[in-house]
């Protein structure tokens, strides 16, 4: 049956090709000069690398860069009254979009979007496009790589009050019609990646990937995924929604001996496609490995590769097994596998039992860390905030404080010494930290007396108000405060921000005075530290609110910022 199989595969192979025997038409749009938002460095690269592609293809590009609203009205038009007679209809899009209300807009490179009305004069849905392609065409593929971090949707939605909440990160949800696929650059609801190179990740990765010979469409797209979760650690992840009713071969020439895609062509040739969406399949594959991945359990890894076994994570669950098994020999409490998960903070190993010791110098000692691993985890310290002063490998008086510190914040039995269990709950937290700064937080404003004497008692009640907030691209949105020192709502006048480098600025007007009407208007800048597990606060002081003569003492505002789970 295989050689029969094998035969009929060659035969297919040998039919006109595609690009002869089917009309392809192509838009291909890329928006970097924005006149009202900060340039983006990859979008028209990324459109002119997706043209060639395509056009090397035998597929026909209507191209735009750097558009205006009329302009991309305008190629879009041309490129749908184009569509008669087409089979396969794509769309591509990089640059900046957004969603509100659960609707996708594209944005020319004028939008401005001083208010919600202005969205439908300056910028463009994607449903839209999509609805003309589908009246149309059969078959329609769309890539989005527009989820960049948007400021054009932050300034709209400070001007729509109680509507801000519709105005969400990056893209939301988009079904595809009978006969369409759309992949995005990541996952609905979540930013991705301009790119440190020519490309974003997510292009670089269809550029390579993308027309591969004798290989469908969502084959290409799980080698899509896989490539962007391993060059962004896993921050993003490209989605797609299907609906096609067939495999889509954008290349049919024959792929090289023994390559992945030959090895799946009679398969793609004899086996229609019956499932109407493959992205719950990677949805349940994503969710599994999440839940997976936490238990450092070998007998987990092996049941995620039973129900996976073509899985985004199989490398990564094949290696962690083997990572346990080799360890089973190891007598050090703990080895250099554990510390290299300060590099890695995908990979978990189960916690050594400790050596008992009679002290915790001994203890340290039998770790047996090398300068390279001290530095490591004087460098682990330094990202949740404890200060230890340079990572240079002296277990010095200040690496103890800080050590010290990060012991007593975690509940720890304070020695100001290492042993395994305290490697492994220092790991834990570096890798159960959510990355960047934008989820929940409490903000609190403190009055505070930094001098060793507090002669006033200033410091027996110190707490002004507390508000929680979301904080989204940076900028923070209260939700619920109270104001302890007064009646009236001092929050009106709250703003506050954390950029991505993790700069605070934060700046309200507030009663410092309990019982009294004397307010203070002031800002608290400070930094953050890289990394900012659940639960943490931070506490950063301010600037001097006023002096007491009486008794010779500077009270300061002391700002409080604590990550909510």
């Amino acid at each position: 049956m295989a050689i029969v199989l094998r035969i009929l595969s060659v035969f297919f192979l040998l039919l006109p090709s595609p690009s002869f025997a089917e009309k392809r038409i192509a838009l291909v749009l890329g928006n970097s000069a924005y006149l009202h938002a900060a340039p983006l460095a990859n979008p028209t690269n990324d459109a002119q690398a997706i043209k060639t592609k395509l056009e090397s293809l035998g597929v026909k590009v209507h191209h735009g860069e750097d558009l205006s609203y009329v302009e991309m009205r305008s190629i879009v038009r041309r490129f749908i009254k184009d569509l008669d007679g087409a089979e396969i209809a794509l769309f591509f899009y990089a640059g900046h979009g957004m969603q509100v209300g659960g609707e996708n807009y594209v944005l020319p490179v004028d939008a401005r979007l001083s208010s919600e009305d202005d969205l439908e004069f300056e910028a463009i849905t994607i449903a839209s496009v999509l609805s003309a392609m589908e009246r149309k065409t059969r078959t329609n593929l769309v890539f989005l790589d527009a989820c960049r971090d948007n400021p054009l949707a932050k300034s709209m939605s400070r001007t729509m009050g109680s509507r801000s909440t519709a105005v969400g990160p990056g893209l939301a949800q988009q079904n595809a019609g009978l006969g369409t696929l759309i992949s995005f650059s990541t996952q609905p609801g979540n930013v991705a990646l301009d790119g440190a190179g020519k490309n974003s990740p997510y292009t670089a990765a269809l550029l390579k990937h993308l027309g591969t010979p004798g290989e469908g469409i969502l084959q290409s797209l799980v080698k899509v995924r896989r490539e962007v979760l391993a060059a962004t650690g896993e921050q993003q992840v490209p989605w797609d929604s299907s609906s096609l009713t067939g495999h889509v071969i954008l290349n049919s020439n024959p792929a090289a001996p023994g390559s992945e895609a030959n090895d799946e062509l009679p398969a793609l040739i004899t086996a229609p496609q019956a499932s109407p969406s493959a992205s719950r399949h990677y949805e349940e594959d994503i969710e599994l490995w999440r839940i997976v991945k936490n238990s450092g359990s070998k007998f987990a890894y092996q049941r995620y590769l039973q129900k996976f076994p073509n899985g985004l994570f199989v490398e990564e669950a094949q290696d962690r097994i083997e990572r346990q098994d080799s360890a089973v020999n190891e007598t050090s409490a703990l080895n250099g596998e554990i510390i290299a998960r300060l590099d890695n903070r995908l990979s978990q190993q189960d916690e050594p039992d400790p050596i008992p010791r009679s002290s915790p110098e001994t203890v340290e000692q039998a770790l047996r860390l090398s300068n390279t691993d001290r530095q490591k985890i004087q460098q682990a310290l330094l990202a949740i905030g404890f200060d230890v002063g340079t990572a240079d490998g002296d277990f010095g008086p200040r690496t103890r404080k800080g050590l010290r510190q990060f012991q007593i914040a975690s509940r720890l039995p304070e020695t100001g010494y290492l042993d395994a269990s305290i490697v492994k709950h220092l790991l834990d937290e570096l890798e159960k930290a959510p990355v960047g700064y934008d989820g929940p937080w409490i903000v609190e404003f403190h009055r505070y007396n930094y001098a060793k004497r507090d002669p006033g008692n200033i410091n027996v009640r110190t707490l002004l108000a507390r508000a929680n907030v979301d904080v989204r691209d940076g900028e923070m949105f209260v939700i619920k405060h109270q104001v302890f020192t007064q009646d009236r709502n001092s929050f009106q006048q709250f703003s506050g921000r954390i950029s991505p480098a993790g700069k605070v600025r934060v700046k309200t007007r507030l009663g410092a005075l309990f019982g009294k009407l004397r307010e203070y208007s002031f800002t608290v800048n400070g930094a953050m530290p890289e990394i900012v597990p659940v639960g943490r606060s931070i506490r950063i002081k301010g600037p001097k609110l006023w002096y007491w003569n009486k008794t010779g003492e500077i009270v300061h505002v002391r700002l409080d910022l604590t990550r909510g789970g």
